[in-house]
């Protein structure tokens, strides 16, 4: 009597497994069709796109407050200081410290 419930419990695990495997399937194609249509579109990766939204927002926050580096990176969604030290200068070819020193010498002026 036991092996019957064993194994119809199992048959139930098994395509519960199956659906959740397909489902996953079907998210990570619908995810790749539609970072190929927007790549298509705009030229860029969805990653760039946030990321550009990212620096946009640090650049705006270095000429517009007072706020620290550390403030800004953690503020705009930065895990380390670092990371956001490296990507900002590797963007726009200087430091965000040399950013608000220019910002604010052009707003000066």
């Amino acid at each position: 009597n036991y092996l019957p419930l064993l194994f119809a419990e199992m048959r139930g695990t098994v395509a519960k497994m199956r659906s959740s495997v397909a489902k996953r399937c079907n998210l990570e194609i619908l995810v790749q069709v539609v970072q190929q249509i927007n790549k298509e579109g705009t030229g860029r990766t969805f990653l760039q796109i946030i990321r550009d939204i990212k620096l946009n927002q640090a650049c705006r926050a270095l000429r517009e407050t007072t706020l620290s580096i550390p403030s800004i990176c953690k503020l705009v969604g930065y895990e380390t200081t670092e990371h956001f030290m490296r990507t900002f200068k590797k963007a726009y070819g200087m430091t965000p410290g040399e950013y608000r020193k220019t910002s604010s010498s052009l707003l000066e002026k």
